[in-house]
């Protein structure tokens, strides 16, 4: 889409159809309200001067998202030729990727004819739970994936005080795969070889919460701990004075402030702790490394 209209690389948008855009979702915005075919005027910084160039209207930018259903049923229908699945596929149009799927193509294993882009594919099996898989597609490319889609009773359990009970609602899974990074030559370290394999792992779907946090300040083991130290070492605290923001109570257990808010002001080696008592405590560490993320959320990877 970018060679397409004019784009380069090292531009800079600074503003479409006379409006001031400093993020995607703004760009999206403007030119996904415009008519069908109307050109977008969109206002460039290029080579130390201003730019304008047209964009059509009425196109969504952005990413695509394909719905792969591979359910298999007792009312499908007969297997189809590589030529069928073509022909008959359907890929949702190009959308942010808060936008949910809507469309659906093929049965395990298939073929989708693509466009180079940017697509999610949301890929659905009998009895298990939804896997996403990124994918970036280049001119001339042709990729194939396999992924593993884990059951229920392969996920972690909820970690003591989650918001949900239900691993499936607290988890996501990230399939093994290409992981890109450093695309963008202007920004810190930037690498030459952007394509990096990873395993695949479960990720929290929100930070770390203070009740979840709480749960291990307030454990018996946590407090005595502290007490022998005579600090409050694990307790979130002020990054000016270096003070407790929870206070302690006469039972000896410290009052967890806004529960349901994101854990702040604690430090990677209290991240650390908190998911090696995580790891005892649910039993996870039987089946999973746990680590934390320095965003603040949990990591699972199966052993």
């Amino acid at each position: 889409m970018a060679e397409t209209i004019g784009l380069r690389k090292g531009d800079v948008i600074v503003g479409a159809c006379g409006v001031h855009v400093e993020r995607n979702e703004d760009l999206i915005r403007v030119v996904s309200a415009a008519a069908p075919g109307q050109p977008v005027p969109i206002d460039l910084w290029r080579d130390g001067g201003s730019v304008r160039i047209e964009a059509p209207g009425g196109q969504r930018l952005g990413v695509v998202i394909v719905d792969v259903d591979l359910t298999p049923s007792a009312n499908a229908p007969p297997a189809r030729t590589r030529e069928e699945v073509l022909s008959s596929a359907r890929v949702a149009e190009a959308c942010p990727l808060d936008v949910e799927a809507k469309d659906r193509v093929g049965a395990t294993p298939c073929e989708v004819s693509l466009a180079p882009g940017s697509y999610v594919l949301v890929l659905r099996a009998d009895g298990r739970p939804d896997a996403r898989l990124p994918l970036l597609l280049r001119s001339g490319e042709r990729r194939e994936a396999s992924v593993a889609i884990p059951s229920a009773a392969e996920f972690p359990p909820s970690p003591p005080g989650a918001w949900s009970s239900d691993p499936l609602e607290y988890w996501r899974w990230v399939p093994a795969g290409t992981f890109v990074m450093g695309l963008d030559p202007h920004a810190m370290n930037t690498v030459d070889d952007p394509a990096r394999e990873v395993v695949g792992f479960f990720i929290a779907r929100l930070d770390l919460t203070c009740r979840e946090y709480g749960e291990y300040v307030n454990d018996a083991a946590t407090l005595a701990d502290m007490s022998t130290r005579q600090d409050q070492r694990r307790v979130p605290r002020t990054q000016e004075s270096n003070l407790p923001l929870w206070k302690k109570g006469a039972d000896g257990r410290y009052g967890v402030e806004t529960p349901d808010t994101p854990v702040r002001s604690v430090s990677m080696n209290d991240l650390t702790a908190y998911v090696l008592w995580l790891a005892a405590r649910t039993k996870a560490g039987e089946r999973f490394t746990l680590d934390p993320t320095v965003g603040g959320r949990i990591v699972a990877r199966p052993r």
